[in-house]
């Protein structure tokens, strides 16, 4: 078997053995607040959740959208209050090329690329702490957080849904890919949109 797969394996029964705990909401909303930080893919978290309880999928995409909001406001807090002191750290663990890039979009486009930031399956900590260093508005900043993660989850949720336990490995090979196609088609949208008006 291989190694990738192990790792995946037994990361879903650790997240199985969480659900069936007594504090298994405590958990889940810890594993989003601490998405800044935690290498754990959430999305695996999330679907593996509502696989085990399918009725709660709003209920669960709700929670997490929110406890990524506070996660989001961790990250912008550290890139407007402590950027210059902790870039170097910083940069040990982000790319510091798409970091630019990104407060290169932030100059002309702010909440939109919160948004897509958000939605796509970029590193979260780079889209929060670099709306920081850019000192975007909070508010703004929080709003574009919860509506990506509250779409981003609840498509989670319904593939989780329909597919059951074989999102395991659709999540692991395809979703990148998936969502980014559909990111595309928003994004094209968005400027047939802005083209009309």
């Amino acid at each position: 078997m291989p190694e990738k797969k192990r790792k995946i394996e037994k990361l879903s029964q650790f997240i199985f053995s969480q659900i069936d705990r007594k504090y298994s909401m405590l958990f889940f909303c810890m594993a989003f607040i601490c998405e800044i930080i935690l290498l754990i893919p959430l999305d695996f978290v999330l679907a593996l959740y509502v696989v085990r309880n399918k009725e709660n999928l709003g209920f669960y995409a709700t929670i997490a959208s929110l406890c990524s909001v506070i996660s989001g406001g961790i990250g912008y807090a550290v890139g407007f209050l402590l950027f210059s002191k902790l870039h170097d750290l910083i940069f040990r663990v982000v790319s510091k090329n798409l970091f630019e890039k990104i407060l290169i979009w932030y100059e002309s486009h702010e909440s939109i690329v919160v948004f897509f930031g958000c939605l796509l399956p970029l590193p979260f900590k780079i889209v929060t702490i670099s709306a920081g260093v850019c000192g975007l508005s909070f508010w703004a900043f929080l709003a574009s957080i919860f509506a990506a993660r509250i779409l981003r989850f609840l498509f989670i949720g319904l593939i989780s849904v329909k597919m059951g336990d074989k999102i395991i490995s659709v999540l692991d090979k395809y979703f990148s890919y998936i969502l980014s196609g559909v990111v595309f088609i928003l994004i094209l949208l968005f400027i047939y949109g802005r083209t009309l008006g």
